[in-house]
């Protein structure tokens, strides 16, 4: 003997042996744990302890043994509704009464499974896991798994992937600075907040020039005159020519080729150096009268290929600097960096004076069979498109077609070919 919800409905009842329904509530009740005394198990269990009245709400009618298994139980009846029990007294009237009638007979097979009910603590299929903690189970009571493409419980994002290199990483968290893992745009995460060591406070990684004094760095950014362009603090007397120094020779002594200022001078008798210096301007170390005599550049110059090696087309426009020793790049440095393209742009990519040489037709352009290929018929009039490399298509593209007549002329097809889409530039 048990207590079931049958199907979907709002209905209780009790199901005694061999199935059989004995009585049904619009309520469920509550049963008593206390266990039952020797006198009741002593009494007769062919009749119901208890009978409800005759009402359009159902009683639920228990028994205190199940039947004797040998002879059919006469419990499966419903109770007499003739004469009222004087052991139950009448339900309240004053509460309109559950006008659904209750099951006939014991549910079957799906039917007989209670509705799952999210949070009761009772994990009911479909349900994966109850109760709901926004952690492992989510508000629907099925299991929050990180991966599965969907924003659930304590998740910042899911992106499906176990990717830690994109904006989500494979613990569903944002990417943060500062915890030890590299995750999205990150160069470094050393887990700390030293902005000085190998990787700075914003996760990236020491770079000369962004103006921050990080990793092995002396200064930053350059200056050109306490900095040098390697962040290394520029300090006269070290041996090494930086910035505005002329010279370095690493000693005081003024009587040599570098004064204990880093500069050639030519009246103190010291010895001159061999060439001027090209990056800075107005130089005379050599002390010959003539100011940066054997560069062809000075400093932080630059020039174009189509200046310097007069070179045509898209080359014409490649930008060159001056190098530290006072010399401009080769013509290598111009050199053409794309093929010839068959397009109406007027670009020259392989730099050579010419636009779209070599090209039989330019991309967007078309032309019939009859134009290309002197198709006759139905095939006539076909139009093929320019291809990417400036070609035509082929003329097996004009083959007949199913249920198409291409031996017969057509008025009006034939012809030189005229492409719509204009011819551009020389070919």
């Amino acid at each position: 003997m048990g207590l079931t919800r049958c199907g979907k409905s709002k209905w209780y009842c009790l199901v005694g042996w061999g199935a059989a329904v004995l009585a049904c509530s619009s309520e469920r009740p509550e049963f008593s744990k206390e266990k039952p005394s020797p006198s009741s198990k002593a009494s007769d269990t062919t009749e119901p302890v208890t009978s409800a009245p005759p009402s359009s709400d159902p009683v639920l009618v228990t028994t205190a043994e199940p039947p004797d298994t040998t002879e059919p139980s006469d419990t499966t009846e419903p109770p007499d509704t003739t004469e009222p029990s004087d052991t139950t007294e009448s339900p309240d009237t004053t509460e309109s009464p559950d006008t659904t009638e209750p099951p006939d007979k014991m549910c079957e097979g799906s039917d007989c499974a209670a509705e799952p009910e999210c949070g009761n603590s009772l994990v009911e299929p479909p349900e994966q896991c109850d109760p709901p903690n926004g952690l492992t189970c989510s508000a629907k009571c099925t299991s929050i798994v990180c991966g599965n493409g969907i924003l659930e419980g304590a998740e910042e994002c899911d992106d499906g992937n176990a990717n830690n290199a994109d904006e989500c990483s494979a613990g569903c968290k944002f990417p943060k600075c500062g915890n030890g893992t590299v995750e999205g745009a990150e160069a470094c995460d050393d887990g700390n907040r030293i902005d000085t060591d190998d990787c700075t406070n914003a996760c990236a990684k020491p770079n000369c020039g962004d103006g921050q004094v990080d990793g092995d760095e002396d200064c930053d950014p350059p200056d050109g005159k306490a900095c040098s362009a390697s962040c290394r603090a520029i300090v006269c007397g070290d041996g090494i020519a930086e910035g505005e120094e002329q010279c370095d020779d690493g000693n005081a002594n003024d009587r040599d080729a570098c004064t204990s200022e880093c500069a050639f001078t030519c009246s103190t008798g010291g010895e001159p150096a061999d060439k001027d210096r090209c990056d800075i301007a107005d130089d005379d170390s050599n002390c010959d009268g003539t100011p940066n005599d054997h560069c062809e550049c000075v400093g932080k110059v630059e020039t174009t290929c189509g200046d310097l090696h007069q070179s045509k087309g898209d080359c014409a426009a490649i930008v060159l600097d001056c190098a530290a020793d006072g010399t401009w790049p080769s013509d290598a440095a111009c050199a053409p960096q794309l093929e010839e393209k068959c397009n109406n742009d007027g670009r020259d990519e392989n730099c050579d004076g010419q636009v779209n040489e070599g090209c039989e037709c330019l991309l967007g352009e078309t032309a019939s069979c009859a134009q290309l290929y002197d198709s006759l018929g139905d095939c006539a009039g076909r139009l093929l498109g320019c291809t990417a490399d400036g070609k035509w298509p082929e003329q097996s593209n004009c083959a007949p077609q199913v249920g198409e007549n291409c031996s017969a002329p057509t008025p009006g097809a034939g012809g030189a070919p005229n492409p719509s889409g204009g011819a551009g530039g020389s070919r």
